[in-house]
């Protein structure tokens, strides 16, 4: 029994231990994932993007963001290729394109990404980079919609 109580006592401390270490910085999270990209983490790439386009440990750079997007996007990563699109799409960081936002969203699209369904069922609607099509429009849309309902229904 004497062992037993040893054993927990030993963890406890080191789980309080655990607890009083100094949490991961902004900037320390900013460099690990660079580290990751450096090495071919496309993921890692993404999340780059993400910091530099909201300001997380770096400053706000959305033309950084837009590098590192375009860098996990053309490597497929859905998530990379509708923020890109985005980007193009709103002029932030890169110039304002509305024929690239809709091949990046387009790209996102095709592989079920339910924001970029939507944005190119837009884009479709207004003639917005792409021709005025409302059979395309509507039919972005209503894959959009039916990935949100399923979405909301794995949810519940």
């Amino acid at each position: 029994m004497k062992a037993w109580a040893s054993v927990l006592l030993i963890l406890i401390l080191a789980l309080g231990l655990a607890g009083c270490a100094e949490p991961e910085t902004a900037a320390q999270k900013f460099a690990y994932m660079k580290e990751k990209a450096a090495g071919g983490d496309m993921r890692a790439c993404y999340v780059l993007g993400l910091m530099h386009e909201q300001g997380f440990g770096v400053a706000r750079d959305n033309g950084q963001a837009a590098l590192c997007y375009r860098k996990a996007a053309e490597q497929g990563l859905v998530e990379a290729q509708y923020r890109l699109g985005f980007l193009y799409y709103h002029g932030q960081g890169v110039p304002k394109d509305l024929e690239q936002a809709a091949e990046w969203y387009e790209k996102a699209a095709e592989q079920g990404d339910a924001q970029a369904q939507a944005a190119l069922g837009n884009m479709y609607v207004h003639g917005q980079g792409v021709s005025r099509d409302s059979a395309k429009a509507v039919y972005w849309h209503k894959k959009s919609l039916k990935l949100k309902k399923q979405s909301d229904f794995t949810q519940d």
